[in-house]
């Protein structure tokens, strides 16, 4: 992601409209959402988010590609907020999504909140040993690939 907008103000005002408007989210705004959340102010994206919350079960159940979406969008949202530094909202929203079961392909999600979770405390706390701790046990186990994505994120944080 650039997190260059492109779009003018009445194309944001038309998708943040179809967004909130429509019932069921679909493939086109989910994407659109996930890769414009930097677009769009916080208080949207708390709303977006609960939508998306609201019909996790609904698009489990109806399109797996959309669920994956679903998810994409919805840490692409508490990444957002914590680089706003929104971090109750996100630690909140966090909670929300560590309560859902996930399968087991999906681990990459959980372990994605685990770790804003963990850069949350750090920003509290400004220790840094959880969170060190934590991309160490990941690497042991050969995510050497997702640890450097998370160190990406904890970069553009910090």
């Amino acid at each position: 992601m650039t997190k260059i907008n492109c779009l003018t103000d009445a194309d944001l005002k038309s998708f943040k409209d179809l967004l909130l408007d429509s019932e069921y989210l679909d493939f086109k705004s989910l994407r659109f959402l996930e890769n414009s959340v930097y677009l769009i102010d916080s208080d949207l994206l708390i709303s977006y988010n609960s939508k998306i919350i609201h019909q996790l079960s609904h698009l489990e159940q109806v399109d797996y590609e959309l669920y994956l979406n679903a998810w994409t969008a919805l840490t692409n949202i508490v990444f957002s907020l914590i680089q706003q530094k929104q971090n109750s909202v996100a630690s909140h929203i966090l909670n929300q999504l560590l309560t859902i079961d996930l399968p087991q392909q999906m681990a990459t999600f959980k372990i994605r909140i685990v770790f804003f979770k963990k850069l949350l405390a750090y920003r509290e706390s400004g220790d840094d040993r959880e969170i060190n701790a934590y991309l160490k046990s990941l690497t042991e186990i050969g995510l050497s690939n997702l640890v450097s994505e998370l160190l990406d994120y904890w970069d553009s944080v910090y």
